[in-house]
């Protein structure tokens, strides 16, 4: 089912019974009233505008300036820039772009507002809707997840995790036997290389088999 037909509201001229199209007024009248010197032609939003419309700041500049358009999954509120790079940006970084310029090579931009009292850290964090420039700060990596108050996000989950954890799930050891791999969001990611050789070997075999045929 599609969506349910609304009525258009009627010409704004007195002597008019057609429907409005266009400022309230009818095709024909809005044609004239294009041609006469009163008309004035919408202008564009900038991008900046634009943007600062999804930014609910009712709450005053020393609270958090919740996103109110699209959000990620990850929690961060997204927005398109068009002809961006890239397109689909964080609202949180494109705000601090728009107060305090290019963010620095290798820093990330951290939300101060975070405290401990949050009741729901990482992927649920409220504060990730914030794009109020006076609580985001351009940090390092390093910085960032020590801030973070995730417990899977902490230097010290992952010096335990890789001291506790000696083999793969497949029961491969570790020690002399890992590759280390940056994935998409630029974290290394530790793999078992002989999982991966089997894995090559078998590949190779499928594809051997498959000409063969």
């Amino acid at each position: 089912m599609g969506r349910p037909k609304t009525e258009k509201p009627n010409c704004t001229d007195s002597s008019c019974s057609n429907k409005a199209v266009a400022r309230g007024l009818c095709s024909k009248h809005y044609q004239r009233h294009r041609k006469s010197e009163a008309f004035e032609a919408a202008q564009p939003e900038s991008l900046e505008q634009r943007f600062w419309k999804c930014v609910d700041t009712s709450g005053g500049r020393e609270t958090c300036w919740p996103w109110i358009g699209s959000v990620h999954p990850s929690g961060y509120g997204t927005f398109f820039v068009n002809g961006g790079r890239p397109r689909l940006q964080k609202a949180h970084r494109f705000a601090y772009q728009l107060t305090n310029g290019t963010i620095p090579a290798g820093l990330e931009i951290d939300h101060t507002c975070h405290t401990k009292e949050c009741p729901t850290p990482g992927y649920g964090d409220p504060h990730r809707k914030c794009c109020n420039p006076a609580h985001l700060e351009a940090v390092s990596r390093t910085a960032n997840i020590r801030r973070s108050q995730a417990p899977e996000k902490t230097i010290e989950y992952y010096a335990r995790y890789r001291e506790e954890v000696t083999h793969c799930p497949k029961g491969h050891p570790f020690s002399g036997n890992t590759q280390w791999r940056r994935n998409k969001e630029g974290y290394l990611t530790r793999r078992c290389a002989e999982c991966n050789r089997i894995s090559t070997r078998e590949w190779k075999k499928r594809r051997a088999q498959a000409r063969r045929v």
